[in-house]
Order: structure tokens, then C-alpha cells, then sequence
């Protein structure tokens, strides 16, 4: 169902037409065809725009605003609200947009970006698929290294403690983190093997097992299991060297 705001006659206007007086009060306004003081005093808020093929102008206090009746092809009246300087009520109007197909045209969301100091801002946008109708607002959140929450990005965002950091975002102290030191120098051992004697022989009782040292003794067994021979290793002069 279309709803736009019928076009009121000129006796109606006039007769209803109410503005703030020389002592600045702040009274309803109501349109009428005409500037009250002067073509050249008024400023126009809302023109005839080139979709819209009939239309008046109206004036409320010293603005004019242009209400359409009639669209092009292909475009619907659409009311709208308007506020305007000195007046206490908001003023509606039509104009003419295509009909709604669920979409927003220019309704996407900024990136953040920087702020004041310890706050990013962003432009959130959000589209109403009911009406075709994109709301903007202003997001904030605190910047790297703060933490908290901002509704005006001018406060509500605290340093982190011991000059920590956090991710952008963060909204409480627990996400704040001491950024980690260089890693520890590493110490080169090295292992000179000077002589090993491996000696292969048939028994398979593992006699010499109980002579070795438990990892080479454990490996030992298992290959005698799997092989059914003996393998005894010595290792002799070994030496262990650490350099700094």
C-alpha cells in the first residue's frame, strides 16, 4: 500500500499557518505557499527532485520544502520527515523512490579507523529489507594496546597496565597482555663419539644385555627379537662438550 502525504489546499494552509513570532518562541508550523519574508530570506531544504514530475513547494518558518504528488514511471511516493529550524513539529513531505526490492543502495560499513588517542571509529550502516531504508551510525571501540567500551569515542577506553597491549577491541583488562621478550640464547652441545665397537654375534639369551645401558639394552632386545641375534655396542672414550 503507498502512502503519501495528500497535498493540503492553499484556504487550508493558510488559515492553519503558524510561526514563531519576533520573540523567538518556538510555535507548530504549518506550510504555506509563499516566503513570509521574502524569496531571497528562505532557505530551500528539500528541491523538486527529477523523478518527481508534479509537486508545490511549502515554506515553515523560513525553509522550503518541496512535496511531490506524482512519480515517473517506475518510482512511488514515499513520505519522509523532515525537522526544521524554529519549528516544534517535524515536518512530512513525499518524494518519489523506486518501490522497495529488499535492498539498500550505499549501505555498507567502514572500515575502523583511528580516532583520538586510544579509540577507533566506523561508520555502521544497516539496511531495513522491509523498507529499502539504510540507518547509519557511528561505531567506536578502543584501539590497541586499551581496553574498554566508548559511546563517544572521547572516553570510556584505559591504557593498559605496564604499557601491555591487547587487540583492537578489547573491553576488559583481562585481555591486556605483556608483549613477550627476545628468546632465550641457545646453548650448542656437542657429543664427539670417538670409537664404537659393534660386535654381532648368534646367542640368543641376551647375556650381554644386563652389561649395557638401559636405552641401548631396550633397543638391543628389541632386535634380538626381531632378528634373533645379539647386537652388543660399547662405546668407548665418549666426550661431552658444552661451548657457550
Amino acid at each position: 500500500m503507498k502512502h503519501f502525504l495528500p497535498l493540503l489546499t492553499v484556504a487550508t494552509i493558510s488559515a492553519a499557518s503558524v510561526i514563531s513570532n519576533a520573540s523567538g518562541i518556538v510555535t507548530t508550523c504549518v506550510g504555506t505557499p509563499v516566503c513570509p519574508t521574502g524569496n531571497n530570506d528562505c532557505v530551500i531544504l528539500r528541491a523538486q527532485e527529477p523523478t518527481c514530475t508534479l509537486g508545490v513547494m511549502r515554506y515553515y518558518d523560513t525553509t522550503g520544502i518541496f512535496s511531490c504528488s506524482r512519480c515517473e514511471t517506475g518510482y512511488e511516493l514515499t513520505q519522509q520527515r523532515a525537522t526544521v529550524p524554529n519549528c516544534s513539529n517535524e515536518i512530512l513531505f513525499n518524494v518519489c523512490r523506486k518501490p522497495c526490492d529488499g535492498t539498500c543502495s550505499d549501505c555498507t560499513t567502514s572500515a575502523w579507523t583511528a580516532g583520538n588517542t586510544g579509540y577507533q571509529k566506523r561508520t555502521y550502516a544497516s539496511c531495513n529489507t522491509a523498507t529499502c531504508v539504510c540507518t547509519k551510525t557511528t561505531q567506536y571501540q578502543c584501539a590497541a594496546g586499551y581496553y574498554g567500551t566508548s559511546s563517544n569515542g572521547t572516553s570510556g577506553c584505559t591504557r593498559c597496565p605496564s604499557s601491555g597491549s591487547s587487540a583492537a577491541g578489547a573491553t576488559a583488562i583481562t585481555s591486556c597482555y605483556l608483549p613477550s621478550g627476545p628468546p632465550a640464547a641457545t646453548v650448542p652441545v656437542h657429543i664427539h663419539i670417538r670409537r664404537i665397537v659393534i660386535t654381532v654375534t648368534s646367542n640368543k639369551n641376551g647375556a650381554y644385555a644386563p652389561f649395557l645401558s638401559e636405552p641401548i639394552r631396550s633397543c638391543y632386545l628389541y632386535i634380538m627379537q626381531l632378528y634373533r641375534v645379539i647386537i652388543l655396542i660399547t662405546i668407548i672414550d665418549t666426550e661431552l662438550q658444552t661451548h657457550r
